[in-house]
């Protein structure tokens, strides 16, 4: 292990303590007393050197901390001049502004993907007899709200026959229909997310009515199971 340290700083305070011992005691020692002196004028020059040092070292933190605040009133004020540019082409409808000030147009926007395909759906029967449906639904693009500006058309079919008629506009990932007719035991729901003129892929599903059919107002119906979907469901008792 090394009796002198190794930090330059500390070697320098380690010496200096010991050179006016050292000068006194030269031939005790073992040294003469021009090593010493020489030693001595040595560890003044060094001793300068890290004052010098520190010196330059707090002017460089200055001149950055200058560096970074001018640079920063630069940015704010070149910032809001870039906005007012683009402001201003956009107001006159002149693209020619963008290249006259040597900055990017701005790229076109893409175009907002189609709603997804409803799935996942969750049936539940209500004291009323009107079925509570629930599901998932994936709408890239869309933009605030729970439907994110994307509403769902349901239709229906009876039993399995016939057209299918519409029943609602829902804003949102569910919907109530009040309209199932007594006696009915399956229907057949397409649901169909939709954003303005765009339109996803229709989604199908059965759902299959318990013993009794109570929907529409009747009694002894206690669950409606959906049938016919690849997707994992829970079925809920009626509430």
């Amino acid at each position: 292990m090394s009796i002198v340290p190794n930090s330059r700083a500390q070697s320098i305070t380690w010496f200096t303590d010991r050179l006016a011992l050292w000068q006194a005691n030269a031939a005790q020692i073992g040294l003469e007393e021009a090593q010493v002196t020489s030693l001595t004028g040595l560890t003044q020059t060094a001793s300068n050197s890290l004052q010098d040092a520190n010196q330059q070292r707090a002017q460089s933190k200055a001149a950055t901390l200058t560096f970074h605040t001018d640079t920063d009133a630069m940015r704010e004020l070149g910032t809001s001049l870039v906005a007012t540019i683009k402001a201003y082409a956009e107001t006159t409808g002149d693209p020619s502004v963008y290249a006259l000030a040597q900055i990017p147009e701005p790229a076109a926007p893409a175009p907002t993907p189609a709603p997804g395909t409803p799935y996942e759906f969750v049936t539940e029967i209500l004291q009323t007899g009107a079925l509570r449906v629930r599901f998932k639904c994936d709408n890239p693009g869309a933009q605030g709200g729970t439907a994110g500006g994307v509403s769902y058309e349901v239709s229906r079919q009876d039993d399995g026959t016939g057209a299918f008629s519409f029943v609602l506009n829902a804003g949102e990932r569910e919907f109530t229909d009040a309209t199932i007719p007594g006696g009915l035991n399956t229907a057949t729901y397409r649901i169909t997310a939709f954003r303005s003129t765009q339109r996803g892929d229709a989604a199908e599903f059965n759902v299959r009515f318990g013993v009794g059919n109570g929907v529409g107002g009747g009694v002894g119906q206690q669950t409606a199971t959906v049938t016919g979907d690849d997707t994992p469901t829970d079925n809920l008792k009626a509430a």
